[in-house]
């Protein structure tokens, strides 16, 4: 009873019979993450251990390509990434959320869909410029993830967006004109002729 998460887990094996293994991650992730800790102190040391528990299970459940998808459908990584970004983090959960991210760059196939689909390489940039302690640590993930990603997919990739923002930009520029068009077309109406 005297364990900071016994009223989360025991809440936890009370809530059901059974438990179904895609729902445990969103279950903790909204118990943990979501929620204020459990502590009639209010002591913030209990969320940060809190936080610690539930990043060393992810770190832990993390091998295969399958546990990548079960994350990534969770929206693990846009969480924990959030997270990190957070200045009151301690230096011990920032490094613990890159050990994650760096078990999930080695997996194959993650990097691609990591970088494409949660921004990680643009991210890793943001973490080495706010987090002066553990830059090294983030240049070898930055490097890790140009390393193990498919150059062709990325580049097609960017290519592909590329493609889209010139459009996009197209589209923009024409309605633009229209405008420009048709309030050109419209008279000017003075304030004291009304």
């Amino acid at each position: 009873p005297a364990h900071h998460l016994f009223g989360k887990v025991n809440k936890f094996l009370l809530h059901a019979p059974i438990w179904q293994p895609q729902k445990l991650i969103t279950y903790w992730i909204d118990k943990i993450l979501l929620k204020e800790a459990d502590s009639q102190t209010g002591d913030p040391v209990v969320f940060t251990k809190e936080i610690d528990w539930l990043l060393q299970c992810l770190a832990l459940g993390l091998r295969t390509i399958q546990d990548f998808e079960l994350y990534r459908r969770s929206g693990i990584f846009e969480r924990i990434m959030a997270l990190c970004l957070s200045p009151v983090l301690s230096k011990d959960t920032r490094v613990l959320i890159l050990t994650i991210v760096f078990q999930t760059i080695s997996i194959a196939g993650a990097a691609e869909v990591l970088w494409m689909r949660c921004g990680v390489y643009s991210w890793l940039r943001m973490v080495k410029d706010m987090d002066k302690e553990n830059q090294d640590l983030v240049e070898t993930l930055i490097e890790h993830v140009e390393h193990n990603s498919n150059k062709d997919e990325i580049d097609a990739w960017k290519a592909g967006s590329k493609a889209r923002d010139e459009l996009l930009g197209k589209s923009i520029e024409a309605k633009q004109a229209g405008l420009r068009y048709r309030s050109a077309a419209i008279p000017a109406i003075e304030m004291g002729s009304v």
